[in-house]
């Protein structure tokens, strides 16, 4: 192996670390805010992408109203205002984790998340921290499909459950109730082990 070879297998190495370091920081980031994470700018604009649209609308009604004052421009500025500001806070609200009181292990917690996955044909990314999911369902469903973060907050005793429209794909207002889905699909597994385990103990 020559000094060039060398060096580009050192530079992978590094490049590797750096990746790890950084996705570590990003789920210990979470855990602690208990809010999804959003890593880049591309991320933002997927996930708040469905604002845009209302907010030039917005603009263009504010101009027309500064050209043209009028009653009913201005109650078409309000109207709009609204909207905006209501679908960017219940994106806004979508990144916080829902909260399960448990001890379970982070093995324990594996097992339960492919048995969900398994059923419902997710694919699943474990880790040592938790897991992440993600669907691909059919244009039929209503959705893009969805990003689903499972996190083990071992200091609290807790384990934090998030499901949203995935950053891969387009913005969604509405999934009709999936990520609603998916989140209580993992918190009753959950509950339902720990229902299992007693009655076994």
């Amino acid at each position: 192996m020559d000094k060039r070879q060398r060096r580009v297998l050192q530079n992978k190495g590094k490049n590797k670390s750096r990746n790890v370091s950084s996705e570590l920081a990003n789920i210990l980031k979470m855990v602690e805010t208990e809010r999804v994470h959003l890593d880049t700018f591309t991320d933002y604009l997927t996930h708040y992408a469905i604002v845009i649209p209302f907010i030039l609308f917005l603009f263009v009604i504010t101009w027309s109203f500064l050209h043209n004052i009028s009653f009913e421009g201005f109650l078409i500025f309000l109207i709009a205002l609204s909207i905006s500001v209501a679908i960017f806070f219940m994106q806004y609200h979508r990144l916080r984790f829902k909260k399960i009181a448990t001890n379970v292990s982070v093995s324990e917690l594996h097992k339960i998340i492919e048995e969900v996955a398994t059923g419902l044909d997710w694919q699943v990314h474990l880790f040592s921290e938790g897991a992440f999911a993600c669907t691909n369902p059919s244009l039929l469903s209503g959705s893009w499909g969805e990003d689903i973060i499972i996190l083990v907050d071992k200091k609290n005793n807790q384990v934090l459950v998030n499901s949203i429209c995935s950053l891969q794909k387009q913005s969604s207002v509405f999934a009709f109730g999936r990520n609603k889905k998916n989140e209580q699909r993992i918190i009753q597994k959950i509950k339902e082990y720990k229902t299992t385990t007693k009655g076994n103990t």
